[in-house]
C-alpha cells in the first residue's frame, strides 16, 4: 500500500461485523491509501462469511481489510507492512480493538517475509500494493511471481481467495496457481478476485 506525504485521510471506520462503525488509526499527516469504505464493503459482500477464516494481508497499510475480516469473525490475520508509521497505526488499532492475539504483524519486505507463512494454508489473501506494481509491465511480472508463491509455498490452501486492488485502467492476469473469478470496478479502483487452484 503506497504511503506518501500529504494530508491525512478522513476517519477510517469499519463497515461491518462486531466492530462496525469503529474508527481505526491511520498515520497522522500522511496518506496510506486505505481502501475506501464502499470498496471494503464490496469485497466482503463478494467473499461472504468470514467465520473462522485465516487471512493474509500483503502491503497492509492501515490493515483496514484485516480488521474488517476480524470484525466479521475471521480467526486470525497476518499483516505485512514495512512503513514504520503504518506499523504504529496498526498496533494502535489492534490495541484499541483488543485483538492482538488474533493479529500477527510481520514488518519488512513482503518478498522476504513470505516464507514465514509457507505451509500455513490460509483461506484468504488481500494484496493492495503500490499501483506502480501493476501499472508497469516489469514490476507487474515480479508482483505476479510474488503472488504465485502464495500457492506454490502453501501459504494459501486450495480454493482460497486472492483479492488484489489496483487501478481500474490496469489489467492483472491470473498469477500461476490461480484461476480468475471476477473483476469489479469502482471509479478508478478495481478489485480482481482469484481462486487458488487444486
Amino acid at each position: 500500500m503506497t504511503v506518501s506525504r500529504g494530508a491525512s485521510p478522513g476517519p477510517i471506520r469499519l463497515t461491518g461485523g462486531a466492530w462496525s462503525g469503529t474508527r481505526i488509526f491511520s498515520p497522522p499527516g500522511r496518506v496510506a491509501r486505505p481502501a475506501l469504505a464502499k470498496v471494503r464493503a464490496a469485497i466482503f459482500n463478494v467473499l461472504g462469511a468470514m467465520e473462522g477464516a485465516r487471512v493474509l494481508d500483503l502491503y497492509a497499510g492501515t490493515a483496514a481489510l484485516s480488521f474488517e475480516a476480524l470484525s466479521r469473525g475471521a480467526a486470525s490475520a497476518t499483516v505485512f507492512e514495512q512503513d514504520a508509521a503504518c506499523l504504529s497505526a496498526i498496533r494502535a488499532s489492534a490495541s484499541k480493538l483488543k485483538c492482538e492475539p488474533r493479529l500477527r504483524v510481520l514488518d519488512g519486505d513482503v518478498a522476504q517475509r513470505l516464507v514465514e507463512v509457507a505451509g500455513e494454508g490460509a483461506d484468504l489473501a488481500f494484496a493492495d500494493p503500490p499501483y506502480a506494481f501493476i501499472d508497469e509491465p516489469e514490476a507487474r511480472e515480479k508482483f505476479r511471481a510474488l503472488l504465485s508463491r502464495l500457492k506454490s509455498e502453501g501459504a494459501l490452501r486450495n480454493g482460497a481467495w486472492l483479492v488484489v486492488e489496483h487501478r481500474s485502467s490496469a489489467e492483472l492476469n491470473a498469477p500461476s496457481g490461480f484461476t480468475p473469478d471476477e473483476v469489479r470496478k469502482y471509479g478508478q479502483t478495481a478489485l480482481s478476485f482469484f481462486t487458488a487452484q487444486p
